[in-house]
């Protein structure tokens, strides 16, 4: 049976705590929560999976309701989940609602490291979480993964696999979202990053070592709604770290639904993200304007490269002055 309605397996309130080597399972608020704590570091334990590596969860209640995370943080702030060594890596599956939940405008300084969020230990199975394998909600300031070896995470088998809500300045580096651990092959989120009144966030970078593998998803690859000055650097959507290997996101590479003076790619060594494979359109724009389209390498989508008011091949008119999105700019001929 699952512990009462509201109580997760550990709660930390203070500070400079460390919980290392648990197995927190069967708690049917959710797995540990850190409210208001700064500097807390939690590492190698399994959050929603027994000691034997089956997937017993946490934030289920008794009859089924999915209500709570593996792990939330609470206006919690400079706190550890994971780290750049094998040991330091937790496991945080099966869980009801989100695998990691950051939430409150005083939640920053956060890092996510090391983790396998959605998969089993070996990185290979799908055992997933209910919702986002990470949700950044109202949390600014944090990071997802890294440039360090060994700190990027694998987000797989989720709902989602990262959420920015009406937060600023994240970082989403050197991650897997949607394959295994050897990022050649599919597991899939149903989403992949959702930017949502999201500004400043910026997803990969311009070192190798930052760029995300985004692929396999249902929904697509990058998502943003309200989303206003972001920077989409150096990815891979829809292939390996390679360009070779198809592993396209159902829909879409990258979408900008609503939002403004967006960056995907840039003139910059590295800055350009592979987009390719995918089951939709490369990049689509529907509602924007003074978002940057540049120096990607685009092909082998199942629609068009980019894609502007995301409605098929818009004609090229002389003097380019119709209105839509990014203003219709003509394209090369």
């Amino acid at each position: 049976s699952r512990a009462g309605p509201d109580v997760f397996g550990l709660t930390l309130a203070g500070d400079g705590h460390t919980v290392r080597g648990l197995s927190v399972v069967n708690f049917a608020g959710g797995g540990i929560a850190i409210s208001g704590g700064r500097s807390n570091t939690l590492q190698g334990n399994l959050i929603g999976l027994a000691a034997d590596g089956t997937d017993a969860g946490n934030g289920i209640t008794a009859d089924k309701d999915y209500v709570g995370p593996g792990i939330q943080l609470e206006d919690a702030s400079f706190n550890l989940i994971g780290g750049t060594s094998p040991a330091a890596r937790n496991i945080i599956s099966a869980n009801g609602t989100d695998g990691i939940w950051i939430t409150g405008e005083a939640a920053t300084g956060n890092q996510v490291q090391g983790n396998f969020i959605g998969t089993d230990a070996t990185g290979r199975v799908g055992l997933g979480n209910g919702e986002w394998g990470v949700n950044l909600d109202l949390a600014s300031g944090n990071l997802v993964g890294g440039n360090a070896a060994g700190a990027g995470n694998l987000i797989s088998w989720n709902g989602g696999g990262v959420q920015v809500l009406s937060a600023v300045s994240n970082r989403i580096q050197g991650n897997f979202i949607g394959s295994d651990i050897t990022g050649t092959n599919a597991l899939g989120n149903g989403a992949g990053i959702g930017l949502y009144d999201a500004a400043f966030n910026r997803i990969g970078g311009t070192n190798p070592a930052a760029r995300n593998i985004i692929v396999a998803n249902g929904q697509g690859g990058i998502e943003g709604i309200g989303a206003d000055n972001n920077v989409v650097l150096g990815n891979s959507i829809g292939t390996d770290a390679a360009g070779q290997v198809a592993l396209g996101n159902s829909g879409f590479g990258v979408s900008i639904l609503v939002g403004d003076d967006n960056r995907i790619g840039g003139l910059d060594t590295g800055a350009g993200n592979t987009i390719a494979f995918n089951g939709g359109n490369g990049v689509e724009i529907l509602i924007g304007s003074r978002n940057a389209i540049l120096g990607n390498a685009v092909f082998g989508n199942e629609a068009l490269g980019i894609d502007l008011d995301a409605d098929g091949l818009t004609p090229n008119d002389p003097g380019d002055d119709d209105f839509g999105a990014n203003d219709l700019q003509n394209f090369p001929e």
